[in-house]
């Protein structure tokens, strides 16, 4: 098998191979290659290595690995305006017009013409051969210099990009105008102010959000089902059994009357109303009839309908007045006109019932409930024989019909009410019945969804993480992503048996025949963790870059970073430090500069020469867009290591942090490094020096042999089996693109704001990404501690991952000037790489390992917690809103990573409206008599389940008490530090995160601004010398042809990095080579 990777497009082209001479790993030395030294080994060389050449065995194929969407062009997550200089490609054939046969065949034959050419010149007769060159450690050979960029118009720096996101800013901030946003505000330029305006905007959206949530929670149940009145129950059932309430006011026909109010009345009337009368019914002693509806039926009828106007206590007594005549209920509705009704359940009108008699007096006309218990004692006919048969056979029913019908009684209804009414029946019209249908629904989707999710992740955490580093295992079910998606281990694809990371042809990826030197085991400080060193999980080793990235950290910190990965039980020979410090720092309180501190840490070779300053293009604006780094390398602890420092370009030399230019350029380094060493594209000067240092101090094992990268944070504590567990997931399932282990806090017990973290960073990463893992979609992988995969292998050859063009491209976007870029970019680097992962390889998996931990030191003081949730919290709002726009992530519908997307951008920006609607229905509940139980049960679901996960994953109780103090801090997490990051959407400093010795204020929102958009000398490049080149990657026009006509197959397994436009780039490496 080669080891040529794949082409930009990614895992949708098939290498074009020309017969080459077997390559092999030069011999490993304590100094740089003799020069007659070939890079080559005989055959009895490697069969003594016990190495067998490997032959591919066909290069034909069953089907296309494209899909069809694949080949249009696919827009970026940036804006695709022209960027830098350093972007420039040469013009290729438009991508959607294939290549005809003559063309194809043109293109073939200078390509072979070329390699011939280049063979016969080595192999002319009569000449000397070729002398092979050995690594220099001087000036980098110069190539002929890069065609020109194409002229590009000169741009005002303050002129803002329109189009629909800007205008609708524009419209939703007409209220302010330039000069008030200028003078008042402080923004001075453009793009501070337009800014500023879709800042404003985006808020309106939360706050309509917000709103729309409040009216869901409480708004939709008032417009669906007003209340017209307040309603008492006369009975409710306790303990399973139906009792009659008991309260303190009293009943006046249906109406009910505070007892102070009664008791005042009464007592003006010259009655003593005691506590006795309390929850009793005083309609005996009034008149309702204020309309005289009832004379008519009272004359001729002695006692009438009206009663004896008197009413018993329930101890025996009673109270009438002295003249036996009634109270008028008019007189006392003047002094307080009562809005509550007393309301029965249609079980109260039920046979033994809430009073126990055999036939309830009560019946129903209407919505109103009337009480003819004083009619039946009187055993009068008052409204004749008809009425008299009705009202009698209506008892415990409704009545409704049958005294409308009637002539009789339709007349005598005023009459019955002001008589007789009680109360109101307990109904819900069509509204109420809506809203507590839409509330079921809400409810129960949202107790669906968190238990899910609850489930998914234990289920991960049981069944799927044990076997993602288990030797030979795989990710359990979730392997069927690989096969379906064509991404099935390469060994099947070959004639050999034995797997891919085993066969000579990989011997990039791991050293077959070198024993295996692990490092000492951990040191005692930390053998209270529940880890035992197990160094044969890993049955294949892969060649690893350990990249830290130091900003204005000491020693402490530093030397606890390098400490941990050193002694991680990895083999050494497999390791190798990257530490890149961003610019000649001193943090504060220190005397001396972060490059310093690493370089004392450092054992550097005495024959290794004084590095030099080299020049690279950096992720900058105008001209800090040219850097220059120094290279430093030695041996760490055994290990070894390479120390870059940017340092800066002499004219910036006197400015505060020379050379600073973020940790996206960090990275940027290791990565574009990369991809110009898998291309075999021009070096700059600085990945010269990397290429030639790297092989140095790992005794002839080039770049390209890399395949995985650990990115750890300094100040990060990394436990000895982590970085065993990561490879050993690498190893297992080659579909695997990138994992993180579990963080923990190492000052947990520092401040009140370190403990309120310890809960929130568990259940982040045992709740959150391990239901994400299930998907094989962790949607943020965090900068601190995880590990991404360089190259992978698919089918015989190898695909850039992380040095894919797609990647490289869109993570160097120099010009960030709106809004959205500059939070997706400048304050969440690390999940803005994830989501760019994801994007670009949909069917690929980012997992989670649990057993790989580290540790971490957090913000111990609030202001400092504040403005790193500031950041986090306003980088993920934005990262989400490009995922949830990403349709070929694993799953469908409801039950798809997309879906899971969408519910956590709702669920960020509605923070702040759902703590405080929380607090409002907890208050609601215990104030009301009517306790409507089910936001409670919600209430309950929530805050339980992660109870649950504890005892069903970790078992130590010790965090269910860690949960408490999260709970209790839960207006911090959800209503403080949401709404102070929504508002400081364009802010983006870094704050208080990092303190610089000297630096008074964090001008890098100004700055970031105010950077003229000018474009740098271009560095010097070169390429490597024949003996070190990676092998060229060529691919045949005829594949192009064969590719646009496959693409109606369908078929799902491409990664989804074969864009149109990475074939133009393709085509230009192929133009530019040697």
């Amino acid at each position: 098998m080669s080891n040529r990777p794949l082409p930009p497009g990614g895992d949708d082209m098939q290498p074009y191979r020309q017969p080459r001479p077997v390559r092999t790993q030069q011999p490993r030395t304590s100094r740089p290659p003799p020069a007659n030294y070939n890079g080559t080994r005989t055959s009895a060389q490697m069969m003594e290595a016990g190495n067998t050449p490997y032959r591919r065995v066909s290069l034909s194929r069953a089907r296309s690995l494209s899909r069809p969407e694949r080949q249009r062009p696919r827009p970026g997550m940036l804006r695709d305006h022209t960027r830098g200089e350093m972007d420039y490609r040469p013009q290729a054939p438009p991508p959607g017009r294939p290549l005809g046969p003559a063309e194809q065949q043109r293109r073939m034959r200078e390509q072979m013409q070329q390699r011939n050419a280049l063979q016969r010149q080595s192999t002319m007769p009569g000449t000397a051969p070729a002398q092979p060159q050995r690594i220099p450690q001087g000036p980098m050979p110069q190539g002929p210099p890069p065609p020109p960029p194409p002229p590009k118009a000169v741009k005002k720096s303050d002129t803002v990009v329109r189009g629909w996101w800007g205008w609708t800013a524009r419209i939703a901030t007409c209220c302010f105008p330039n000069w008030f946003i200028k003078s008042c505000l402080r923004k001075p330029n453009a793009l501070m102010q337009q800014a500023w305006r879709e800042k404003l905007t985006l808020v309106y959206i939360i706050l309509l959000a917000c709103l729309a949530l409040a009216f869901l929670t409480v708004g939709l149940q008032r417009v669906l089902c007003p209340v017209v009145r307040l309603s008492y129950p006369y009975s409710q059932v306790v303990d399973g059994h139906r009792d009659k309430v008991y309260r303190e006011n009293v009943t006046i026909y249906g109406s009910i009357y505070p007892f102070s109010v009664a008791q005042s009345f009464f007592s003006s009337n010259g009655l003593n109303l005691t506590k006795d009368y309390q929850n009793t019914d005083l309609s005996g002693m009034f008149n309702a009839d204020s309309t005289g509806a009832c004379q008519k039926y009272d004359a001729g009828h002695t006692p009438n309908s009206l009663g004896a106007c008197r009413v018993n206590d329930p101890y025996g007594g009673w109270i009438q007045k002295p003249d036996n005549s009634c109270l008028a209920l008019a007189d006392l509705q003047k002094i307080y006109a009562s809005a509550a009704s007393l309301s029965f359940d249609w079980e109260d009108l039920q046979p033994n019932g809430v009073d126990n008699l055999a036939q309830s007096p009560l019946l129903i006309y209407g919505d109103s409930v009337l009480n003819i218990s004083n009619y039946l004692s009187a055993n009068t006919q008052f409204f004749g024989s008809a009425g008299d048969l009705i009202l009698k056979n209506g008892r415990g029913n409704d009545a409704s019909y049958s005294l409308m019908n009637n002539p009789q009684t339709k007349d005598a209804i005023p009459c019955l009410l002001a008589r007789y009414q009680a109360g109101v029946i307990s109904t819900e019209n069509g509204g109420c019945i809506a809203a507590n249908i839409i509330m079921n629904v809400m409810i129960a989707v949202i107790i669906a969804v968190v238990v899910i999710r609850y489930l998914m992740a234990i289920i991960f955490q049981w069944f799927i993480a044990s076997s993602l580093v288990k030797p030979g295992g795989r990710s359990g079910f979730l392997s069927w992503r690989s096969k379906a998606g064509g991404n099935d281990d390469p060994a099947n694809h070959v004639r050999a048996p034995t797997n891919i990371y085993n066969s000579a042809a990989m011997q990039s990826s791991s050293s077959v025949n070198s024993s295996r030197d692990n490092s000492p085991t951990a040191s005692p400080s930390l053998s209270a963790v529940d880890l035992k060193p197990n160094v044969d999980i890993v049955t294949t080793k892969l060649y690893t870059i350990l990249q830290v990235t130091c900003y204005s950290e000491g020693e402490e910190s530093m030397r606890t970073t390098m400490d941990s990965l050193a002694n991680t039980t990895y083999s050494n020979k497999h390791k190798v430090f990257m530490v890149i410090a961003d610019g000649l720092i001193t943090g504060s309180g220190e005397s001396r500069s972060t490059p310093d501190i690493v370089i004392d840490m450092l054992d550097l070779d005495p024959t290794m020469p004084e590095p030099k300053a080299c020049s690279y293009l950096a992720i900058a604006d105008g001209e800090k867009q040219l850097n220059m780094a120094k290279v430093y390398a030695g041996h760490y602890k055994g290990v070894a290591c390479l120390v870059i420092v940017k340092c800066g370009t002499p004219a910036e030399a006197k400015l505060p942090k020379p050379g600073n230019r973020g940790k996206r350029d960090s990275q940027m380094i290791l990565m574009a490094f990369f991809q110009r060493v898998l291309f075999n594209d021009r070096l700059s000067e600085l990945d010269y020096e990397i290429f030639w240092k790297m092989t140095w101090l790992t005794k002839g094992v080039t770049p390209d042999k890399f395949e995985t990268v650990l990115m750890v944070d300094a100040d990060t504590k990394v436990l000895p089996d982590a970085l065993t567990y990561m490879v050993a997931a690498m190893v297992n399932d080659i579909t695997i693109m990138g994992l993180c282990g579990e963080t923990r806090i190492a000052n947990k017990r520092t401040s009140w704001v370190t403990a309120i973290q310890v809960f929130e960073y568990y259940i982040s990463h045992h709740y959150a990404k391990a239901f994400e893992s299930l998907f094989g979609g962790v949607t943020c992988l965090p900068g601190c501690f995880s590990m991404y995969r360089i190259k992978a292998p698919k089918n015989g050859s190898w695909v850039p991952i992380l040095a894919n063009p797609d990647i490289v491209l869109e993570y160097n976007e120099n010009v960030v000037t709106t809004l959205h870029e500059k939070n997706l970019l400048l304050l969440g680097e690390d999940r803005f790489l994830s989501t760019l992962m994801l994007r670009t390889f949909p069917k690929r998996q980012m997992m989670f390992v649990p057993q790989a931990r580290c540790k971490t030191i957090v913000p111990d003081t609030f202001s400092v917690l504040l403005s790193q949730r500031r950041r986090w919290i306003n980088s993920t709002v934005h990262n989400l809103m490009e995922l949830v726009l990403v349709s070929d992530l694993c799953g469908i519908a409801c039950l798809s990573m997309q879906f899971s997307v969408f519910i956590d951008l709702i669920g960020t920006v509605v923070l702040p409206a759902a703590i405080v609607l929380t607090v409002y229905v907890i208050i609601s509940v215990a104030l009301a008599e009517n306790r409507n139980w089910q936001p409670i049960i919600l209430l309950c679901c929530i805050i339980g389940l992660p109870a649950v996960l504890i005892v069903l994953t970790t078992r130590k109780f010790i965090y269910i008490l860690w949960m408490i103090v999260y709970l209790l801090a839960l207006p911090v997490w959800n209503l403080i530090l949401p709404a102070y990051s929504f508002w400081r959407f364009d802010d983006f400093s870094w704050g208080a995160t990092r303190v610089v010795e000297g630096e008074k204020k964090d001008k890098d929102e100004m700055q970031s601004f105010n950077q003229p958009h000018n474009s740098p000398r271009r560095g010097p490049t070169a390429r490597l010398p024949p003996h070190q080149q990676p092998p060229t990657m060529l691919i045949s026009p005829q594949t192009l042809h064969q590719q646009q006509q496959h693409s109606d197959d369908g078929d799902e397994s491409t990664d989804g990095s074969s864009n149109s436009h990475l074939t133009h780039e393709l085509l230009s490496h192929q133009g530019r080579r040697i």
